[in-house]
């Protein structure tokens, strides 16, 4: 079993069961443990684990990415083209979005350079790379 140690300023020793035997999942957990430690400390304290929560999909990251641009660009919204592939692209990528990671996607887009769909994303895989 994992568990978190924190050392208040006044020297008292807290300590948060991670409730797992699982080291990746412990290393998920670690952050969220020294927040609750520290919110202790402060007099606050939090229920679940937010790792444990359905991860984020494809969706938030576009979501997030029109959020943003509207902020920055005073309101200014993606162009009918940009959604347009960026559906498409949801729609084909083989993966979920915790699983991808450099290498999976550098194999993606080679796989989609060879079947002649990659064209405009073949500056990306140098950037990858």
């Amino acid at each position: 079993m994992y568990f978190f140690r924190l050392r208040s300023a006044g020297g008292k020793r807290l300590t948060k069961s991670l409730e797992t035997k699982n080291a990746v999942v412990a290393a998920k957990r670690a952050r969220q443990a020294l927040e609750e430690l520290q919110s202790i400390v402060d007099g606050q304290k939090q229920q679940c684990w937010r790792a444990d929560e359905p991860g984020v999909e494809w969706r938030d990251l576009v979501n997030e990415a029109i959020t943003i641009r509207k902020r920055k660009k005073g309101g200014a919204d993606y162009s009918p083209a940009w959604y347009t592939n960026t559906r498409i692209a949801m729609d084909k990528v083989p993966f979920q979005f915790e699983e991808a990671t450099p290498k999976v996607i550098r194999a993606w887009m080679h796989k989609m350079q060879a079947a002649g769909l990659g064209g405009c994303c073949s500056g990306y895989v140098e950037l990858i790379n």
